[in-house]
């Protein structure tokens, strides 16, 4: 196949995809919503976010009810889905309800002669939203999160499969990212079978594993040895107490933290202080009138006065702003000292640093695998036993 039919085919896939979603918003009460997240479902048509999706289908009726087929839909499907909610599905022709999208293309057909494209592949993924619940829409499963459920959705929706394991994407995106964990590495070390996917990792293990090269790093005041520079950073602020990376200290005991957060917890948990400062919508409580008043504006006023010129999310502050600004710059200014991999963000790299101590210390309660990273273990509860912790 030629450049010019591949773009041409393109072209008429787009069109299509745009005339199926168009009709099914056109004749039905379905509603677009682009995700969930830690605050609720996100609006299709704007950023206003309900933590209940009943008000956010209220909202969707009342205030982009002109603007229903104006949904943006042009880009490209073989990346992207449509999320529809699909409680109360009913046909906006005769008023008969159905159980789902499929049900309702099936009867828009044959009753009221609209047309539909099968020759593509879905991308229209359909949900029925219920607080504090995920249910499938198609079948009887049940998950603890959102993510949960919308990773289950590509057991319906399988248009690409990979053919080295036989798991189904709905979307390419998806299967590019799966492919990945299938790359074999090409660095072999020169002691062992172990093949590593890159030479500093390679390096690493050959240094730690086989030349006894335990000191990676030394304190420079009593020159302990250390295996990470992590351990390092800890031991230099809790016995030397360096303050080089601690910007707030403990009012009654002069103790170093490097977030205002650590410090709060410290002083309620070790010196027994009495968050003073109350919400009086939800009675939460804060030891700063400032973090009092972040939390009003975050979570009850929804006050984002900072908007992201690339995607038009909003934020509260400038510094989430700044913070989001790295998914579209693709900016890593923080590299990891041990294997050069580098980060977005210091405390996505700080963490990734535990890595390199070779510290197993959090179990799975229920299986007993052991895990490094806090992460790791959520993720692990999540997609293998549905437990969902904070």
């Amino acid at each position: 196949m030629t450049q010019t039919s591949y773009d041409k085919r393109t072209s008429q896939d787009k069109l299509k995809h745009k005339e199926n979603l168009l009709t099914i918003l056109k004749y039905s009460n379905a509603i677009p919503f682009k995700s969930k997240s830690h605050l609720g479902f996100i609006c299709g048509y704007c950023d206003a976010t309900y933590p209940d999706p009943f008000d956010l289908r209220v909202h969707t009726q009342n205030d982009h009810e002109k603007e229903r087929l104006e949904f943006k839909s042009s880009f490209e499907m073989a990346k992207y889905t449509v999320k529809l909610d699909v409680t109360n599905l009913c046909c906006l022709l005769c008023s008969e309800k159905m159980d789902n999208l499929s049900k309702l293309k099936d009867h828009l057909v044959k009753i009221h002669y609209k047309t539909f494209y099968d020759d593509i592949k879905d991308h229209i993924k359909e949900f029925k939203l219920k607080k504090g619940k995920f249910d499938c829409a198609i079948c009887p499963s049940s998950y603890e999160t959102f993510m949960m459920l919308n990773k289950h959705m590509n057991k319906h929706y399988s248009n690409y499969t990979c053919t080295k394991c036989d798991e189904s994407f709905a979307i390419k995106r998806s299967l590019y990212a799966h492919q990945k964990i299938h790359e074999e590495g090409t660095f072999k070390c020169d002691l062992c079978e172990k093949v590593f996917s890159s030479r500093w990792k390679k390096n690493h293990h050959e240094k730690a594993k086989h030349l006894g090269a335990s000191s990676i790093s030394n304190c420079p005041y009593c020159d302990v040895s250390f295996r990470s520079y992590h351990q390092r950073n800890q031991h230099l602020v809790k016995v030397h107490n360096c303050k080089a990376h601690c910007k707030f200290k403990c009012r009654l005991c002069d103790a170093p933290f490097r977030s205002i957060y650590k410090r709060n917890e410290h002083l309620v948990n070790v010196h027994k202080c009495e968050p003073q400062y109350k919400c009086n919508i939800c009675n939460k409580a804060y030891l700063l009138k400032s973090l009092l008043m972040n939390h009003i504006k975050s979570y009850h006023l929804m006050e984002r006065n900072y908007q992201c010129t690339e995607c038009g999310y909003r934020f509260i502050a400038k510094k989430s702003l700044k913070s989001h600004m790295v998914k579209h710059t693709g900016e890593r200014n923080f590299a990891c000292e041990i294997c050069h991999k580098s980060f977005t963000r210091r405390d996505i790299m700080m963490e990734h640093m535990k890595i390199h101590d070779h510290d197993s210390r959090l179990i799975c309660e229920v299986c007993s695998m052991t895990f490094i990273q806090k992460c790791r273990l959520r993720s692990h509860l999540l997609s293998h036993h549905g437990i969902s912790i904070s």
